[in-house]
This record gives structure tokens, C-alpha cells and sequence, in this order.
């Protein structure tokens, strides 16, 4: 959810494939960047004829797709450029509104090509940082594209109601017959040389060990931002948490909770209470010895591990933003989960099954 909590508002076209090829997997690198203290992985893409080199920040925790308009990306210098005319906006859970202007031009990724409407701002600020991303390309459910109202305060007239129904990156790539499967997998890493990779329509055995523990999606209950009922939103899932010490004494600290694989939040959240109890042992010794792993359990599937020492070496202080004590998990007053960002989503090799209604976790190699 790229940090901040947002709901979108626009709506894009639906996607044309301009060259027809055989479906396979789609190989695409990815990068980790630190951009003014803010790590991010990002996808290098390009926009318009001829292409323009764009990073976008990887957002398993939205289906939006947007970008800065000026630099890198600039629609009069691109032949293959169409305007909708029409205005919209990126409204976070907070204000300020991100306003815009849909527009529709050649976006490659990997070695695919697609017409794709987008939303182009001038709210981001143009940058010659090469470790600056310069948008958000988001990978959850299409509902979460569709949600709501989508061009500024008469949206939905304009779009045919409040699910016109926007087209995500990968059901775009997935409907013009370029994944071979209807699922993506990633496999990220959190040093700024080693290249990560997403691939899209299938998975790479060789990045990870053991087997995959899978894990049901959630459907929306109706009850959750305002989305419709009985849909999939987020990489949302049930699982029970427990601490686990070198003795083996499991200490509980949530059952049947919520919880969803964010890749483009910086760190791992949850209930305040609940981080609060993991502070408390993080690195100590206790009765029990170390507090050794993070074991996440999943109704009648299994059980997987993260070790907390992962979480340790990567901060030396508690108060950094790897585990946080806030309460940013607290979408609406009465609902709290975990979102599993960075710390658990570079740990797993993580298979997104759109087609299964489920997410895979195993431990990357």
C-alpha cells in the first residue's frame, strides 16, 4: 500500500495488445533503492514511442497504476500518446488528493508490449536521481482498481458507474494471453546489488527451498473500505501468530487474525498490542531462551517461519522502521491486521495465485 493507506479514484481503458505472442512467463528485474530513506523495490518500465525509462515502485497492496508526467515520462514527446481528457485523482486515506490526467500510450515491461491508460500527475516531484521512483504500479485484485467513484466529484458518470471497472497491470497482460498461468511470483532481495525478479504468468523453482505453504485470500465482507461484498481486495489472509523460543514454548500472540503481504510497505506491522509484546523480546533473553522465529500458521494448509534474528540484524534500534509500535495497520476504527512488508515479503518467495484465490509463501533461496 506503498506506506500510506489510499483508495484510488480513476479509471483506465481496457487493455490492447499490440503484438500477439505465445503466452509464457514474463521475467522482469527488479531493484531495491533507498531513496532519501525511504526503500523501495521498483520495476523498470518504459512509456511511449520512442520508450522512456521509468522506475515504479512494486505495490502488491494496490492495483493503481501512476506516474509523474514532465520527467522522466512526458506525453508530448511521445507519438504513441492519447489523452482521455479527462481529470481524476489518487485520494489516500488522508488528504491531500494526488490530481491527474488519464492517458493512454505504449507500456513495456519485460519484453511485452500493451496499450495501457494510466493516470499521469504533476504532484510527484521530477527528479534526475537515478535511485528516485517515479510512480506506483500496483498488483492486488482488479475490485480494488474498480472501487468507487473514479474521475474527480461526477467520476462515475463519466466511467458508467462505480464499477467501470479499471484494468490492472497484470489482468491486462493476463487477458491479451501474454502469462501463461494466472498467477505472478516475486523474489526480492534487499541489497541494492543483487537483482530481484518478478515473474508474471509463473513461477521460478530455483528461487526457492522446501515446498510452497499456501495460504486462502480473503473475500471482502462488505465491511471493509467500501468495497463490494464478496470480493477479493488485498493479498488479505487468515493466520495465527505465535512467538517461538529456543526451548520450543510458542507464546501466542494472535489467532484467526489479519493479515496481508504488502510489498510496497517498509516494514512489518500490526495491532499495537501485539508488536508491543514482540518488542518486548526481541533480542532478549527470556525464561525460555531467544525468542528464535515468527511462525505463521494457516487454516488447514501449515505453518512458516521467519526467523527473528532476520529482524534483529536488520535494525539496531527498536524504534527503526522495520517493526513499528504504531497502530498503522487500522484501516477503519474497528478493524486492525498485520501488513507484512519488508522484513517478510524479502525473506519468502511469494506466489500471488489470482486464479486459485490464494498466496504462497516458501523460504527464498
Amino acid at each position: 500500500m506503498a506506506e500510506m493507506r489510499y483508495y484510488h479514484r480513476f479509471c483506465s481503458l481496457l487493455v490492447l495488445s499490440l503484438v500477439h505472442i505465445a503466452a509464457t512467463q514474463i521475467t522482469v528485474p527488479i531493484r531495491w533503492v533507498n531513496y532519501q530513506n525511504s526503500p523501495k523495490w521498483v520495476i523498470p518500465i518504459t512509456l511511449g514511442t520512442p520508450a522512456q525509462e521509468i522506475k515504479v515502485v512494486l505495490d502488491s497492496g494496490s492495483a493503481m497504476f501512476y506516474t509523474n508526467t514532465g520527467n522522466p515520462y512526458n506525453p508530448a514527446q511521445s507519438t504513441t500518446a492519447t489523452t482521455r481528457g479527462i481529470k481524476t485523482s489518487v485520494h489516500y486515506f488522508s488528504p491531500p488528493e494526488i490530481p491527474g490526467q488519464l492517458y493512454t500510450d505504449v507500456l513495456r515491461i519485460g519484453k511485452v508490449a500493451v496499450n495501457y491508460t494510466f493516470m499521469a500527475t504533476t504532484h510527484i516531484a521530477n527528479t534526475t536521481d537515478p535511485t528516485s521512483p517515479s510512480g506506483l504500479m500496483g498488483w492486488a485484485w482488479p475490485a480494488w482498481a474498480a472501487n468507487g467513484s473514479c474521475v474527480s466529484s461526477t467520476a462515475c458518470t463519466a466511467c458508467g458507474g462505480s464499477n467501470a471497472g479499471t484494468s490492472p497491470v497484470f489482468q491486462a497482460l493476463y487477458g491479451a494471453g501474454y502469462a501463461l498461468q494466472n498467477l505472478f511470483s516475486t523474489w526480492l532481495k534487499t541489497k541494492t546489488n543483487v537483482k530481484s525478479e518478478m515473474v508474471i504468468g509463473g513461477i521460478n523453482r530455483k528461487r526457492y527451498k522446501g515446498n510452497i505453504t499456501w495460504a486462502k485470500i480473503i473475500r471482502n465482507t462488505g465491511e471493509r473500505l467500501d468495497f463490494d461484498q464478496g470480493v477479493n481486495v488485498f493479498w488479505m489472509f487468515h493466520t495465527s501468530i505465535t512467538i517461538q523460543y529456543t526451548d520450543g514454548f510458542a507464546q501466542q500472540l494472535c489467532t484467526n487474525c489479519t493479515a496481508i503481504a504488502d510489498t510496497g510497505t517498509g516494514s512489518i506491522k500490526g495491532p499495537k498490542t501485539q508488536i508491543d509484546t514482540l518488542l518486548s523480546v526481541l533480542g532478549k533473553k527470556t525464561p525460555h531462551g531467544c525468542a528464535r522465529y515468527l511462525v505463521f500458521s494457516f487454516p488447514g494448509s501449515g505453518s512458516i517461519k521467519l526467523p527473528l534474528n532476520t529482524l534483529a540484524a536488520c535494525t539496531a534500534k527498536l524504534s527503526a522502521s522495520l517493526l513499528s509500535s504504531s497502530v498503522p495497520c487500522t484501516i477503519t476504527n474497528k478493524d486492525q491486521w498485520w501488513t507484512l512488508g519488508v522484513g517478510f515479503v524479502n525473506y519468502f518467495h511469494t506466489t500471488y495465485d489470482f486464479g486459485n484465490g490464494r498466496i504462497g509463501f516458501a523460504p527464498a533461496i
